[in-house]
């Protein structure tokens, strides 16, 4: 009897040309904006790839995990809602360890710990340790993190050590060291602009876990109101695709390669940055971001490869489209943390330009409704004076029905040169 050979099988074919695009289709019914959309799936995907993938960068290696915190007003933002969309797909992926509890750093060290898995690339297994945290309300997850875990939380961002045949280990005195192969995090959380000030000290921005973070900053709400929000019939089984498609990406297993046009814009585009961008900007809260943006465009960028296609090789769209989306962030992001570790005063200055930002023009009579419960009069008139002075704001005039109003306007300049 002759045995037949078993048939080979066939690669598999994503549902979508790019996942990001077909994510942000599927949620365009929900009135979330669609930047809420994309940032709620971006981690989704980096912790998909966990350690499987990674970018030698020679005397380091760069894994694409990230941290993501989306903040904006409650109720307004949809901020929950929003990001348990994507991570109900990463629900999907059974081998994907999610930790949505209250994060401690005896409770984090222990889901590392319990989560070390084996993975095999060209003959040699390599050992890792993958967790997603997803902390839908930040405001108890940041007052443990500035309190004793943010230095956990760096290490574990930086993937060290890097040669996962050797453990991070714990030591406690009443129990056995713990050993972590290849610790990789991913969070993905949400919070209001004033718990965020409240839980991150002025001192804090300026140290080395912030200046991890890509902060999603909504000063606004929705795009669109909908009140009987659903998903488009004509999409059919789209969310079903969507999963599949998530769960091929976090088979994806290699070293990303760079082509020659990719090498050549980053290394321009990193020349200019840290010769030009880098030392121009005088906000302490900001020097950390700015020195790591770099890094943080060759993660995204290996997170958009990915959302497209199983080559694992990084094309100068990719860096592109990452420095794109950073440097959309930059303005608000820096405005939420105007104010942090200053005076109530201090603070609410920038909510009175963030306030006229929002709306365009504003009487003066508006701005004293608004903010009369924050600040007597004398101080609020010396708020709107400091923001004249710092160019932040100016006055037009314009008539309306023959009687001169006096309106107050953002002035208008950008707050980060964009160099991609």
């Amino acid at each position: 009897m002759t045995e037949t050979a078993a048939p080979e099988k066939k690669p598999y074919q994503r549902h979508f040309p790019d996942i990001i695009d077909a994510y942000l289709k599927y949620t365009s019914g929900h009135e979330a904006t669609k930047r809420c959309h994309l940032w709620s799936l971006i981690p989704v995907i980096a912790a998909c790839l966990e350690r499987k993938v990674w970018l030698d960068r020679g005397f380091y290696i760069l894994y694409p995990n990230l941290y993501v915190f989306i903040v904006g007003k409650s109720g307004l933002v949809k901020k929950s809602t929003t990001t348990s969309i994507a991570v109900n797909l990463a629900r999907e992926i059974k081998t994907l360890r999610l930790m949505s509890e209250r994060v401690t750093a005896a409770s984090l060290i222990k889901q590392l710990h319990s989560a070390g898995k084996e993975f095999e690339f060209r003959g040699k297994k390599f050992k890792q340790s993958p967790v997603f945290v997803y902390a839908s309300e930040l405001s108890v997850f940041l007052n443990e993190v500035f309190g004793s875990t943010h230095e956990l939380l760096t290490t574990f961002y930086d993937c060290v050590p890097h040669d996962s045949s050797k453990p991070w280990i714990y030591e406690t005195r009443h129990a056995e060291a713990l050993k972590i192969f290849g610790p990789c995090l991913n969070i993905l959380g949400a919070s209001t602009k004033t718990w965020l000030r409240k839980a991150i000290p002025g001192t804090e921005m300026e140290a080395g876990f912030s200046s991890r973070i890509i902060f999603v900053v909504e000063n606004h709400g929705p795009d669109k109101l909908v009140a009987w929000p659903e998903v488009d019939t004509s999409l059919g089984c789209i969310q079903d695709q969507l999963a599949e498609d998530l769960k091929h990406i976090s088979t994806l297993v290699g070293k990303f390669e760079v082509t020659d046009r990719a090498k050549e814009l980053f290394r321009q585009w990193y020349e200019f940055h840290m010769k030009n961008i880098v030392p121009m900007n005088m906000d302490p809260k900001f020097s950390g971001y700015m020195g790591r943006k770099g890094d943080l465009m060759l993660k995204l960028a290996m997170v958009r490869s990915a959302s497209m296609r199983d080559t694992l090789v990084m094309e100068d769209t990719d860096l592109l489209w990452a420095g794109e989306q950073l440097e959309a962030l930059e303005p608000e992001m820096r405005a939420a943390f105007e104010g942090v570790g200053s005076s109530p005063v201090g603070e609410i200055t920038f909510d009175i330009r963030n306030y006229i930002r929002s709306r365009g023009k504003v009487e003066k009579a508006e701005i004293r409704r608004a903010f009369a419960q924050d600040l007597p009069g004398y101080e609020l008139e010396k708020c709107i004076n400091d923001l004249i002075e710092m160019r932040e704001i100016k006055i037009v005039e314009e008539h309306v029905e023959g009687v001169k109003v006096a309106y107050f306007v953002s002035a208008g300049h950008g707050l980060f040169e964009t160099s991609l």
